[in-house]
């Protein structure tokens, strides 16, 4: 843990709210991908009890406490939120192209 404290203190970003939870045994699991840390808890945890959340540091926001893990599983990742703006641009395309339509039976009846 002392390690790890210092580590965060000299990273040059603000990780002053979890240095307090480093107290016990403490394990860091890194990622690329925001919310798999706390899925590979989840999964883990159908079997056991532990480990628990003592915090987490995900896209520039400070978590604190095992209550997180749903919040943090369920963070969507950027090509999630691609698909989600998409398919928002797209059923929005859908339906404007049928109220045209619409209006163009209306005028041609």
């Amino acid at each position: 843990n002392t390690l790890l404290k210092r580590a965060l203190e000299n990273s040059g970003r603000d990780f002053s709210e979890l240095i307090p939870v480093l107290k016990g045994s403490s394990a860091v699991m890194l990622s690329d991908v925001p919310k798999a840390p706390a899925a590979l808890i989840q999964e883990f945890r159908k079997k056991t009890k532990l480990p628990l959340l003592k915090g987490a540091y995900v896209m520039e926001m400070t978590v604190i406490g095992d209550d997180q893990l749903g919040f943090l599983a369920g963070i969507k990742t950027k090509n999630e939120l691609v698909a989600d703006v998409v398919l928002a641009l797209k059923s929005s395309a859908i339906k404007v192209a049928g109220a045209l339509k619409t209006i163009v039976d209306k005028d041609a009846a």
